[in-house]
């Protein structure tokens, strides 16, 4: 069984090298600083992701690596590994509808053409052309880290979700990051649990890269 993911650090450490260093500066204002240090490029391991959502557990969000080897998930958690902070609004994912018109405004903005997909290089095109790093260039890589780290769904290309989401920047400051990623990693393993004995090719989706460095940072769980 081979799962279906996009989890793809090396399109954050690529769209990082086209920053500014205005744009950086306002980057960190953001709380996103942390991820211009990243240097991790893939995650190649698929079996070990396969493993992790496996022995996470859906009902307690507990990662349940042997009997007595667990680790529970939670905001806080995601805080420290990531270094998002977990304080601000709760909001949940945009409708559809949201998603579809923001997606909209977002091509026009690109200039990419209604019948194409938005890429990631898109997005880096326009982050290049920017010295001064204005809203809109931070925007484009807050949603390349939606898009690739953060709530990485199942497209290679930014969808409406990433679109909605980033629309005002001056809310980015507001929104709980943490637990947006912590309901994300929720809808995750719910999916993979439901979906994995069903098909040949389950997705996996959600901030797969808190769960593998979570294992890392823990010395104590040990694999058996």
């Amino acid at each position: 069984m081979c799962p279906n993911y996009k989890c793809a650090p090396n399109q954050i450490v690529l769209a990082k090298k086209s920053l500014s260093k205005a744009a950086k500066d306002k980057l960190k204002e953001y709380d996103f600083g942390v991820f211009l240090d990243m240097k991790l490029k893939s995650l190649e391991n698929t079996k070990l992701l396969m493993f992790l959502m496996d022995r996470l557990d859906p009902s307690t969000l507990t990662l349940e690596i042997a009997i007595d080897k667990r680790l529970k998930i939670t905001t806080h958690s995601i805080q420290c590994v990531l270094g998002l902070p977990d304080r601000g609004t709760n909001i949940d994912v945009p409708s559809k509808h949201i998603q579809k018109k923001a997606l909209c405004k977002l091509e026009r903005k690109l200039g990419v053409d209604k019948s194409e997909d938005v890429k990631v290089q898109d997005l880096i095109a326009q982050i290049e052309k920017d010295g001064e790093g204005d809203d809109f260039t931070i925007r484009c890589f807050v949603m390349i880290l939606l898009n690739k780290l953060l709530l990485p769904g199942t497209c290679d290309y930014i969808t409406g979700k990433e679109a909605a989401l980033t629309e005002d920047i001056s809310k980015l400051r507001l929104i709980n990051w943490a637990q947006l990623i912590f309901d994300g990693i929720v809808n995750a393993c719910k999916s993979w649990h439901s979906k994995k004995t069903n098909t040949t090719s389950p997705s996996i989706h959600g901030c797969v890269l808190f769960l593998v460095v979570s294992i890392v940072r823990n010395k104590q769980l040990v694999f058996p």
